[in-house]
């Protein structure tokens, strides 16, 4: 492979045509990350970024759903960040896709305002000082906010979405009131939800969000993704998800 996989590291199948460098051992991306991909509304031509991308499984999915378009995927850590540029290089698409080093923090200062017609993130669902943080910090940083917030990542999501452009993000159902008022606070109109539930009959586990700059329309509550049956099988629609 030309020197794109390192010892630690082994190439897996995301789609029939996607595969992805993942550690062996560290941070790998897990189902949310997949879930968000196949939510976000995407149109020929536009301009996305993934906030927090690690090992860039987003903009890999994203451009497996629609070619046509030019997807940034910002990571804070450096390891990450290169693990992600060789799964790009690993499928062709240097020329789209830009794997960026860097605190989703700063973005508004890097990248300026009004930039992105879509800007996607699977951020940390649990606060600092909630739960047990993961002795590997890679995982760590990934699960908890320990280098930002929610606040954070929505506050930079306005700021960098054109006016009328898309913000879409997976979080954990219980804060949904938090993160309904900081839409509000930062002039993003929830547009679409949908709720993820493991199992028929458990609780939602996810919630799917999609929100619009400066527009505040009709809410579309979508029908709630089961991930698996009573056979503990995916679901059809996840089955559907991972043929593509």
């Amino acid at each position: 492979m030309g020197g794109l996989l390192r010892p630690d590291e082994k190439v897996e199948e995301l789609t029939r045509k996607i595969k992805i460098i993942q550690s062996k051992r560290g941070y790998r991306f897990s189902l949310d990350a997949v879930l968000l991909a196949h939510f976000v509304t995407l149109r020929p031509g536009e301009k996305v970024i993934d906030l927090g991308t690690g090992s860039g499984v987003i903009p890999l999915l994203l451009k497996s759903r629609q070619p046509d378009l030019t997807v940034v995927g910002l990571e804070l850590q450096a390891e990450l960040a290169d693990m992600a540029r060789r799964s790009v290089e690993l499928n062709n698409l240097q020329e789209t896709v830009f794997i960026q080093q860097g605190d989703l923090r700063e973005a508004i200062a890097v990248f300026g305002t009004n930039r992105f017609d879509v800007v996607v993130s699977n951020p940390p669902y649990w606060r600092k000082g909630e739960g047990r943080i993961n002795p590997d910090f890679s995982k760590a940083l990934a699960r908890h906010e320990l280098e930002c917030t929610l606040t954070d990542v929505i506050r930079v999501g306005s700021g960098i979405l054109k006016p009328q452009g898309r913000f879409a993000l997976i979080h954990r159902p219980e804060r949904i009131q938090e993160l309904i008022q900081l839409l509000n606070e930062y002039h993003l109109g929830l547009s679409r939800l949908r709720f993820v539930q493991p199992r028929l009959t458990e609780p939602p586990k996810f919630m799917l969000i999609e929100a619009v700059k400066g527009k505040f329309a009709k809410l579309e509550i979508m029908p709630v993704l089961v991930i698996y049956d009573e056979f503990e099988r995916y679901s059809p629609e996840l089955q559907q998800i991972f043929q593509r």
